[in-house]
């Protein structure tokens, strides 16, 4: 190829994806549109997590799937959003101890599991 046709053929490409860009970008609105409306009803139907948007998203983005269709996530959502907000609403998260006593005590012993194992997330120590 000369430059001249290397030159014709990329503007031929910047043609094409420029002409792309308004479809890129109503698809991209769509789906916001559509999202926003998930949103909306979903508030809507679940009035007792207003207030609590932030462990909602945060349980949504847990549970974020790219084999799952994400109104399908959003459905199975609640009853996780529940157990998250009873979970939080005892810790108080404006008043951190921000230097607790972390020393071990000579008295103290650990508490081993009757499983003899520690298991990942189970809360013992």
């Amino acid at each position: 190829m000369t430059s001249t046709e290397i030159k014709e053929f990329k503007e031929e490409i910047k043609e094409e994806i420029l002409l792309l860009i308004p479809e890129v970008v109503g698809n991209m609105i769509m789906e916001l549109k559509a999202l926003s409306e998930m949103n909306e009803d979903f508030y809507k139907k679940h009035t007792e997590f207003k207030g609590h948007e932030k462990i909602v998203a945060s349980v949504l983005a847990g549970m974020e799937d790219p084999l799952k269709d994400f109104a399908d996530i959003v459905k199975e959502a609640p009853d996780k959003i529940r157990k998250r907000i009873n979970t939080m609403k005892n810790i108080d998260l404006e008043n951190v101890n921000t230097s607790p006593d972390i020393t071990f005590k000579k008295d103290e012993q650990i508490v081993i599991p009757e499983s003899g194992k520690f298991e990942s997330g189970n809360g013992e120590l």
